[in-house]
């Protein structure tokens, strides 16, 4: 068992140090369920994508904005599925939960 709130420390730490601002780390990959950890320094904005089918953000820290909804930490979000950009308000991560095929 991992302790995610040690991960996510982690993951921000290096989120903060990289260049481009971010890290992650596939926590579970389980059957057609892959859990995602995802660290994001404050003002870093990830390039405009495809929502995944089915998905699921929980913020473990921080503040994000996914499209035009604002996250705030601990907060579960289910998105719609349009192509949307992620923004870091304050240093964040979130555990990004998805179905894959």
């Amino acid at each position: 068992m991992e302790n995610l709130d040690a991960k996510a420390r982690d993951l921000l730490a290096k989120a903060i140090n990289h260049p481009h601002g971010r890290a992650a780390k596939v926590v579970i990959n389980e059957g057609v369920l892959r859990h995602t950890a995802i660290a994001l320094a404050k003002g870093v904005e990830t390039s405009e994508h495809e929502a995944p089918k089915c998905e699921s953000i929980l913020l473990l820290m921080g503040e994000i904005s996914v499209g035009d909804t604002k996250v705030q930490e601990g907060e579960f979000f289910v998105p719609d599925h349009e192509r949307r950009t992620v923004t870091a308000l304050e240093h964040s991560v979130f555990l990004l939960t998805t179905v894959v095929d």
